[in-house]
């Protein structure tokens, strides 16, 4: 598992430093490869971490796994993804019937809605339309 912050398993609950060990495999990759521009994507729990260590890559795509709090204020690259029929980690905020983020972990205090989390990465990558395509395809 990865410590995504509000999701989950062993490396949540033991506080591993996963942004860190991003943060050196980014510098890494750079380093051997002489990379301009590094994209970071993940799957549920992947989701929350690559959401987590936003500020380390140049664009993001979580897939099934968001960030509420968002952790960067510059304008990054984001593809979001998310099933409607998700039954773990629900596109509408994780809050019926369980704590959030559907009793995986205590630690997160707020619940927002897939689109309420598309919004604030609107607002931080100074967007002036909300139109979202998915939606009318979303399963």
């Amino acid at each position: 598992s990865w410590n995504g912050g509000a999701c989950c398993g062993d490396a949540a609950k033991n506080n591993l430093d996963d942004v860190g060990f991003l943060q050196k495999l980014v510098e890494d990759v750079r380093d051997r490869t002489g990379a301009e521009r590094i994209f970071g994507a993940g799957f549920s729990n992947g989701g929350y971490m690559v959401s987590k260590a936003a500020h380390l890559f140049d664009g993001i795509s979580p897939w099934g796994g968001h960030q509420t709090h968002l952790n960067t204020t510059r304008p990054t690259p984001i593809a979001m993804h998310h099933g409607l029929k998700d039954g773990v980690v629900k596109v509408t905020g994780c809050c019926q019937g369980a704590k959030c983020c559907c009793g995986i972990d205590e630690r997160s205090d707020e619940c927002v809605h897939f689109f309420g989390v598309y919004e604030r990465w609107l607002r931080v990558n100074r967007c002036a339309s909300s139109d979202v395509v998915e939606q009318a395809h979303a399963t």
